[in-house]
C-alpha cells in the first residue's frame, strides 16, 4: 500500500515539474491531469485491498468523501492488519514462501 503511495506521490511530482516546465502559464498541466487519471482506478483498487487486509469491506472507501473520513482512511492505512486469514482472505504476511 505505502510503496503505491510513494509511487503516486513521485509521479504526480514529476508531473508537475514538467507541467510547468512545459506550460508554465497554465496551472493544471495535461500531463498531471492524465497521470491523475492514470491513478485513479489503481488507487481506489489498493485502498479496497488495504481495507481487506484491516477486516474492513471496501464500501468504506466512500467515507473519504466525507472530508473528515481521510483522517480515518489514513489511521487504517497506518495499522497492522489483522493476524491471520480473515473473510477476505489469507494474511499475506503470514503465508509460507513457495518453494522453486
Amino acid at each position: 500500500y505505502w510503496y503505491f503511495a510513494l509511487f503516486s506521490v513521485i509521479s504526480s511530482i514529476g508531473a508537475a515539474i514538467i507541467d510547468a516546465a512545459l506550460f508554465p502559464l497554465n496551472e493544471n498541466g495535461p500531463l498531471g491531469m492524465v497521470v491523475s487519471l492514470a491513478l485513479f482506478l489503481p488507487s481506489i483498487a489498493v485502498g479496497v485491498r488495504r481495507l481487506h487486509d484491516l477486516d474492513r469491506t471496501g464500501w468504506w472507501m466512500l467515507v473519504s468523501l466525507t472530508g473528515i473520513g481521510i483522517i480515518l482512511l489514513l489511521i487504517w492505512g497506518c495499522l497492522r492488519g489483522t493476524p491471520g486469514p480473515n473473510r477476505f482472505g489469507l494474511d499475506p504476511l503470514a503465508t509460507p514462501p513457495l518453494s522453486a
